[in-house]
């Protein structure tokens, strides 16, 4: 386990380890039910968490989402690094712990910040692309060169040895588009989450579907966290429940 500095999250070159973070909570989004493959509901809550020298997101399940208050300063033991939005990321488990410390004064945003607060704007869609690829199970980064003819296979991130049924495909989106209110193009990463819950892409897999999908509704509206797309709708802002807001 190691005690880290949160501006070295990006020279570790493995997600494997299990570190331990004194920091701020200096943002925090609504507490949102995570469904399993497996049919299990959790509670999770996205946090962002800063010490003197940056800030990187956390993502706190189920009890320890009771043990932590915005403002206030923690020491947080055996976090695991994730990768999200091709960041990385933190992320409780069963054998984290939480501990209030002192408040040790000013802490700073990393150059990546991007606030957790959701913005609903329209947006004109001009281009699309979408990738296909296989992640690993337990650190969920790009498997490449894999042998599919093999029973198993042994991650080179996270060193686990795992049954080839167990590797996920996972579809990356990234969509440019232009806001009414401003002129400038800007690229965004739309969620699973949009994908799955969006008639029009719900039921897609195939890249190229998927980007004709999205260029068919050039004007939608969605909710922006940052420059990720949470959510994507065809009726205007009032018609969209505050409950859909807060889904990731």
């Amino acid at each position: 386990m190691l005690n880290i500095r949160l501006t070295r999250f990006n020279k570790l070159l493995f997600l494997s380890f299990q570190v331990t973070v004194a920091a701020k909570v200096i943002e925090m989004a609504e507490v949102e039910i995570q469904h399993t493959s497996s049919g299990k509901s959790l509670k999770k809550r996205d946090i962002i968490i800063a010490d003197k020298t940056g800030s990187i997101n956390l993502t706190i399940w189920e009890g320890a989402i009771n043990e932590i208050a915005l403002g206030k300063c923690y020491k947080m033991k055996n976090l695991t690094i994730r990768i999200w939005n091709e960041k990385k990321t933190l992320s409780s488990s069963l054998n984290s712990s939480v501990e209030e410390i002192n408040n040790f004064g000013p802490v700073v945003k990393s150059n990546d910040y991007q606030t957790l607060k959701k913005e609903r704007v329209q947006i004109n869609i001009i281009s699309a692309s979408a990738t296909k690829f296989k992640t690993c199970a337990i650190c969920n980064v790009e498997l490449k060169d894999l042998n599919m003819e093999l029973k198993t296979f042994k991650c080179t991130n996270c060193n686990m040895r795992q049954n080839l049924k167990s590797v996920r495909e996972t579809l990356r989106c990234e969509i440019v588009a232009r806001q009414q209110e401003e002129n400038k193009q800007v690229k965004y990463f739309v969620t699973n989450q949009a994908l799955n819950s969006f008639e029009a892409t719900k039921d897609i897999d195939d890249p190229d579907q998927m980007e004709d999908a999205l260029l068919s509704f050039p004007n939608v509206f969605v909710v922006l966290s940052g420059l990720s797309i949470n959510n994507i709708y065809l009726e205007t802002n009032e018609d969209v429940d505050e409950d859909d807001e807060d889904t990731e």
